[in-house]
């Protein structure tokens, strides 16, 4: 067994491990703090200086300042206790707005380019040459907007039968920032739930900076089956669709008997109407063909009229020449 000693020793090395981790995390959250606001809403963005000897407005300068793109823009200035537009970004114009006593900047209207990291800077102004660094302090702007609940089509619509593929398309808008990830959810009978990764097209809207969301699945479908589409937001916000169902068409044995007689009243019986016709017009074309009384050439007279001739009761009568009868037929 390990002495007392030992277990003293170890347990100050973990206690001052503690420490030092709550003491850097702390310095971190002085050092950066991270805001959120929505887009079109109003940030405040608190200095953190707490002015220990205090010092009057008239002998400070204070300004908040954003780093952009490699570039420093002035998003405010105090300069002895009057406001400054002089070096101002002309994007933060007549949307900043100073608390004296707490010296928290209020940004109005933010837009997603507002996001970022911002800097406030107090210095202690000594003569007209000399200013001292009182107090410095960053924080992190995250804008945001929420997608709207995406809405699922399906084409072709209608009825699906089984193995029938088809397919469904998600859309979604207005949202910020670009979600980390985006994905449809299947969910069938047997409660067996897959996700699948589609074609998905981010569109920017540049008046806005807003982003638009369009996916589009194939899907082939065997069985009943419930889908959503789901965005993934980079704070942990998660967006979903209403639940879209497809339900398998089956034709039940009545309606399949329906189905068997109805081809048979549009498709035989019609078929078999015109077979009589047909027959029953030929019958009578052929008797039309045969003349009641005629004058006939005996040398001329084919095999097959005689054939006709012979299944009728007919006699002759002699003319005035050789070479014709009087045919007469009863």
């Amino acid at each position: 067994m390990k002495s007392c000693g030992e277990v003293t020793k170890y347990s100050k090395l973990i206690v001052m491990f503690v420490l030092v981790c709550l003491t850097y995390q702390g310095r971190i959250s002085a050092t950066l703090q991270f805001n959120k606001v929505f887009v079109g809403g109003t940030a405040w963005l608190p200095c953190g200086f707490s002015n220990p000897k205090n010092i009057s407005l008239d002998s400070l300068m204070i300004f908040f300042q954003k780093e952009q793109h490699g570039e420093t823009k002035v998003v405010y200035e105090l300069y002895k206790g009057v406001e400054k537009q002089t070096h101002q970004n002309i994007k933060y114009q007549n949307r900043t707005k100073l608390d004296l006593y707490t010296l928290t900047l209020q940004i109005s209207g933010v837009t997603p380019e507002d996001g970022g990291i911002y800097e406030c800077v107090v210095l202690s102004k000594q003569g007209s040459e000399h200013s001292d660094k009182l107090h410095s302090k960053e924080q992190h702007l995250n804008v945001t907007a929420n997608f709207s609940k995406p809405v699922i089509m399906q084409s072709p619509e209608g009825r699906v039968s089984a193995g029938m593929a088809i397919n469904l398309s998600a859309s979604s808008t207005q949202g910020y920032p670009k979600p980390e990830d985006v994905y449809w959810r299947i969910t069938v009978v047997n409660g067996t739930i897959k996700n699948y990764n589609a074609n998905n097209s981010f569109i920017k809207d540049n008046a806005t900076g807003l982003y638009n969301i369009n996916s589009i699945l194939t899907l082939k479908v065997t069985e009943d089956t419930k889908v959503s589409f789901i965005i993934q937001s980079s704070w942990q916000q998660t967006i979903s669709s209403s639940e879209f169902r497809i339900y398998i068409q089956t034709i039940p044995p009545q309606a399949e008997r329906i189905h068997l007689f109805a081809l048979l009243g549009f498709g035989i019986i019609p078929s078999l109407f015109l077979f009589l016709f047909l027959f029953f017009w030929l019958r009578r074309m052929r008797n039309q063909n045969i003349p009641s009384a005629s004058y006939i050439d005996s040398d001329g007279l084919s095999m097959h009229i005689l054939e006709l001739l012979n299944r009728r009761r007919i006699f002759t009568v002699p003319t005035a020449t050789k070479e014709s009868h009087l045919l007469f037929t009863v």
